[in-house]
């Protein structure tokens, strides 16, 4: 979950001279209060706890490194120095490098303390893990008693086990994963490979399909991410609750608030409003051909999860799929959420090669894979096949560029890794030469990605931009897209980011209907949505609006786009209209100023570490 390393980073932010020094200082985590870390060192953690714990979208864009203005006022208010004035007033990628360097650093110190075993350093460092992550969510005004043992319990060993596997410096891991901005490295200082030819894997041969479609064919594709499903939801549950999610019955989740039937913006999703959501979008007067699915089924319950309620959510929307879509060819892609635990997807653990198995049972039949997909989906969560003539889609595995996936920092010296870049490669080279148009469907949005995969990932596209009939991912919640632009400054492609199914974040349920031409050219798309507040007395999917004619497009291509976003730095109310859309129309705050040109920079760059200096320039 994306929550999970701005807490154990803000827990060793608040606590982090509570370990042993060279100077053989010492303060108890009891005592944390009273080291002297700055004249506003209290307000400051304070502020940013308060948001990351009460405000959804503040919490997913400080995980994000800071990319909506929100968060970075948040942080510049809060304090003006750190550590006793060592940085001043400092940007909130610099904060987050210093503290993820100090917890890499605390945590390669208890493996020395325990002899390199990561089981004898987590047994030592649990109660204070516990007793900080208490102080840090206790902060927040969150039930601390019912939450740290298992978020520390889930992630903790796992961050020893990656550092007793891997030498690396603080500055390498916190690079690797995004937390500090400096240019990508590998292990021995060489630049990583992109991709190889692996002739030992074999790719599935493409018929030589050049029929097309008759003329005026149009073929329709549904879209619904990020479901986070929760079989406990009640209706009537408190909403305000002191957990990270609501609406809930039991002895953590008493407080204010009522659940509504079809859910509620502090909550997850209710099976009802799955359902309803499927059920509407199958039988709109336009059905749709096929479905693409972009993962993240389980709920963000990340302090109780098990591999088997992982996987019961999962097949649960699996199910809901069937029943609510009968007919319909499903796509599926795979989540951070999917893993247990979430976010930690690393092929060698075998909680990883059971979750493949099982969801290549369960999605066979929806998808009507071939053996060829079966045997990639097993392998590793990535697939290719031809959805009618001339089309194709591409599922990556985008959990191998995902940030919070600490694993990351083992698997970007793997052969699974390569072998995973090299069939994306070969796929659209493949597709190149067969006339065929290609769908790529992943979880994760590039722009926010660690560099070496943003880098690769950009390749792509601006290598086979003229193949590439749409790049569809969720993750966000949100509804947004990234541009892929070259030295000259022309857009080769953008990747649309569509909103969730589920509220969490303060969203309202959304779908998304996209629209080809005959020659597999995209001509529009139809946003839809579930407006939460008058859902119980009108539980209706309503249009929210169509791509074109929101936003003045003369078509679907990116030279389209990359102009709208110009027209965007001109035309205020249109920009605020987009910013409403992007919210599923729960808050239509404004945005101007350094709010909008932050999120141009967001837009415009699909490369982290570019996107990271085009918001440092910010005035």
């Amino acid at each position: 979950m994306i929550m999970i390393s701005v807490l154990l980073c803000a827990t060793i932010l608040a606590t982090s001279f509570a370990i042993p020094f060279k100077d053989g200082s010492f303060v108890h985590p009891k005592d944390i209060q009273k080291v002297p870390i700055g004249p506003t060192s209290d307000e400051y953690v304070r502020d940013l706890m308060v948001n990351i714990g009460k405000n959804a979208e503040v919490f997913a864009d400080v995980a994000h490194h800071a990319t909506s203005q929100e968060t970075i006022d948040s942080l510049f208010d809060a304090t003006e120095t750190i550590k006793g004035g060592m940085i001043d007033e400092p940007p909130a990628l610099q904060i987050q490098c210093l503290v993820c360097e100090q917890l890499i650093e605390i945590l390669q110190r208890g493996l020395t303390e325990a002899g390199n075993d990561p089981d004898i350093a987590w047994e030592a460092l649990r109660p204070i893990a516990e007793e900080l992550c208490n102080n840090v969510l206790g902060v927040a005004g969150l039930n601390a008693e019912a939450m740290c043992p298992g978020i520390m319990g889930h992630y903790v060993p796992h961050l020893l086990y990656i550092l007793h596997n891997k030498t690396m410096s603080p500055s390498y891991a916190c690079t690797e994963l995004n937390f500090c901005d400096v240019e990508d490295i590998s292990a021995d200082g060489q630049a990583l490979p992109i991709y190889i030819k692996d002739n030992e894997t074999p790719m599935e041969r493409f018929d030589d399909r050049k029929k097309r479609q008759a003329p005026g064919s149009t073929f329709r594709i549904a879209f619904l991410t990020d479901v986070h499903v929760d079989s406990r939801y009640t209706v009537g549950a408190p909403t305000d609750c002191g957990m990270i999610i609501c609406c809930r019955v039991g002895a953590d989740y008493t407080g204010e608030g009522s659940a509504g039937r079809f859910g509620s913006y502090s909550c997850n999703t209710p099976i009802r409003t799955m359902d309803l959501f499927m059920q509407g979008i199958a039988n709109l007067a336009e059905k749709p051909d096929i479905v693409l699915y972009g993962g993240d089924a389980p709920p963000h319950a990340l302090w109780e999860e098990t591999f088997d309620g992982q996987m019961q959510a999962s097949q649960a929307t699996v199910e809901a799929f069937s029943r609510n879509m009968p007919g319909m060819r499903v796509f599926p892609t795979i989540g951070n959420h999917e893993t247990y635990p979430g976010n930690l997807y690393y092929l060698p653990r075998q909680e990883i090669q059971d979750m493949n198995r099982m969801f290549t049972e369960w999605w066979r039949p929806l998808a009507n894979f071939s053996d060829e997909n079966v045997r990639t989906w097993q392998a590793n969560g990535y697939y290719t096949t031809l959805i009618r003539p001339g089309l194709r889609i591409l599922t990556f595995n985008s959990n191998y560029g995902y940030t919070m996936n600490f694993y990351n920092l083992l698997n970007v010296d793997t052969l699974e890794l390569v072998q995973l870049k090299t069939f994306m490669n070969d796929t659209l080279q493949t597709a190149r030469n067969n006339n065929e148009k290609v769908i790529m469907l992943g979880h994760h949005p590039t722009g926010s990605a660690q560099n070496h995969w943003g880098r690769f990932y950009t390749e792509l596209v601006l290598q086979f931009g003229d193949v590439i009939a749409l790049q569809q991912c969720g993750h966000t919640h949100r509804d947004h897209f990234t541009m892929f632009v070259d030295q000259t400054g022309q857009s080769h492609g953008q990747m649309f980011v569509s909103p969730s199914v589920t509220t969490f974040g303060a969203i309202n349920p959304s779908a998304r209907v996209f629209t080809l031409d005959s020659e597999n050219k995209l001509v529009d798309y139809d946003q839809y949505f579930l407006d939460i507040t008058t859902a119980d007395v009108k539980p209706n999917i309503q249009l929210a609006y169509s791509a074109k004619q929101e936003y003045g497009l003369r078509d679907m291509s990116p030279s389209s786009w990359q102009e709208l976003t110009r027209r965007f730095e001109s035309d205020q109310t249109l920009f605020q209209r987009y910013y409403w859309h992007r919210g599923t129309r729960v808050s239509n705050s404004e945005c101007s100023g350094a709010c909008r040109d932050t999120e141009l920079c967001n837009l415009r760059n699909s490369v982290f570490s570019e996107r990271q200096r085009c918001i440092d320039a910010i005035p």
